[in-house]
């Protein structure tokens, strides 16, 4: 992940005596706050209000950055209002959307379904993990952020969090192997 840009913090400082200091703050962080929250919450509503909900409670708290990456604090918010959704909510189990990506009109309809049933052999991977597993992954991958700034966001050490994310890769390895079809079966059907 590229370094932050350190005009993004002096924005955010700027905020506590101009909000307007604070469009690019928004602008850089829009999209990467909203995939999290989907991601986390699997509803685009749900999403869209919990993102309104980070940027509003950002500008207002600006006063309390206390310097950083940008993108940590404001994933740190997103968290901490996913995890008050859960306990509202508590769903129990990942929906299609929550890894839903935009399919392009190019694609073909085979390739349409081929990424449907990656997606859904995903979902059913990372449904096997318990919360806190998933939402680092989340962080990493979907919120861009590196392991310092997930570290920030979650309050573990950054070296933590890189042991913790191989670890559940190799979870999610083993769990793959565990549920791959064997080759046999697969002869076994291409010959019938």
């Amino acid at each position: 992940m590229p370094h932050e840009d350190p005009t993004l913090a002096e924005a955010l400082r700027a905020c506590q005596h101009d909000m307007t200091a604070f469009e690019p703050i928004y602008e850089a962080f829009v999209d990467r706050i909203y995939t999290y929250c989907l991601h986390r919450v699997g509803s685009t509503t749900d999403a869209e209000d919990i993102t309104s909900q980070v940027f509003a409670r950002a500008m207002d708290k600006c006063h309390t950055f206390r310097g950083g990456h940008v993108g940590a604090w404001l994933f740190r918010i997103a968290y901490h209002l996913t995890v008050d959704y859960y306990r509202k909510k508590r769903p129990t189990s990942l929906t299609p959307t929550q890894l839903s990506v935009l399919t392009s009109p190019e694609q073909s309809p085979l390739e349409v379904v081929m990424q449907q049933e990656r997606k859904h052999y995903l979902e059913n991977l990372l449904a096997q993990l318990d919360d806190d597993k998933r939402n680092l992954l989340l962080l990493s991958i979907t919120g861009n952020l590196t392991a310092v700034e997930v570290g920030k966001v979650v309050g573990k050490r950054a070296n933590t969090v890189r042991v913790e994310l191989h670890r559940i890769i190799q979870q999610l390895r083993r769990i793959a192997i565990l549920n791959a079809p064997l080759k046999s079966d697969t002869l076994d059907k291409e010959t019938s």
